[in-house]
């Protein structure tokens, strides 16, 4: 039997998780021992149901986490113009948080709210 899990956007990027894993996400989140939630999901499979949204579920939160705060690699930069004795090295590290995924949760909304389109009556 395969694990459930789902597919949740943070930061621009996508990342496959299922509970209990443990994934890399960019920027500040939060401290150590804080809990976060993930709300927008874009494709959960609990068992043989399979959900896609259209973008977005809006009834599936995912709640992760934080165990730790790291750096990335150090990414290195150089400018350089010819001719010229123009250089400039620089080096860059990528804030991280390391998010344990505690739990898929289904929510279910208790009213649902209906827009209601008003026809203006326009005089030829």
């Amino acid at each position: 039997m395969e694990k459930d899990y789902c597919v949740v956007r943070f930061g621009g990027k996508q990342f496959l998780v299922s509970e209990g894993e443990e994934v890399e996400v960019e920027g500040v989140l939060g401290k150590e021992g804080e809990e976060i939630e993930f709300k927008e999901v874009l494709l959960t499979r609990q068992g043989e149901r399979v959900e896609v949204g259209a973008p977005l579920l809006s009834n599936i939160v995912v709640k992760g986490k934080i165990v730790r705060r790291t750096k990335g690699e150090k990414v290195r930069g150089l400018k350089y113009k010819a001719k010229t004795g123009y250089r400039r090295k620089y080096g860059f590290r990528q804030t991280l948080s390391i998010v344990r995924m505690e739990k898929i949760l289904e929510v279910r909304k208790s009213q649902e709210r209906v827009k209601k389109t008003s026809k203006k009556k326009v005089a030829v």
